[in-house]
């Protein structure tokens, strides 16, 4: 199956428009995501070290995580099949960890389109 990028600029100042990323029901891996982290107001800096992990909450309640491959501001994720399971919109977010600190980025959610013949 072919790999679908994204490359998507997400806000570290709360107030910015969520940003909707498109899977399909069933992917497996197939959605490779790129975010370009940035602070519309200020200077954004994380620290070495710093961890960024995409959160999200299934509709039957399973809280996912999976942790980002960072490359200064550029963080990447491959979603896994368990992002896709359910069909509908998934509220998810994208925080980064650094010691006791956390930045959590723009409202993000997963559309999850229903798998074609169900």
């Amino acid at each position: 199956m072919p790999m679908y990028r994204k490359y998507v600029k997400l806000d570290a100042v709360p107030g910015g428009n969520p940003v909707k990323i498109y899977i399909s029901q069933g992917d497996k891996r197939s959605r490779h995501i790129e975010f370009s982290l940035f602070a519309r107001e200020g200077t954004l800096e994380l620290p070495s070290g710093t961890t960024i992990k995409l959160k999200a909450r299934r509709p039957d309640g399973q809280e996912l995580e999976i942790t980002g491959s960072r490359n200064n501001l550029a963080v990447t994720f491959d979603i896994p099949e368990s992002f896709a399971t359910y069909a509908g919109e998934i509220p998810a977010a994208v925080t980064a960890y650094s010691g006791d600190e956390r930045l959590t980025f723009e409202p993000v959610w997963l559309v999850c389109d229903k798998k074609e013949g169900e």
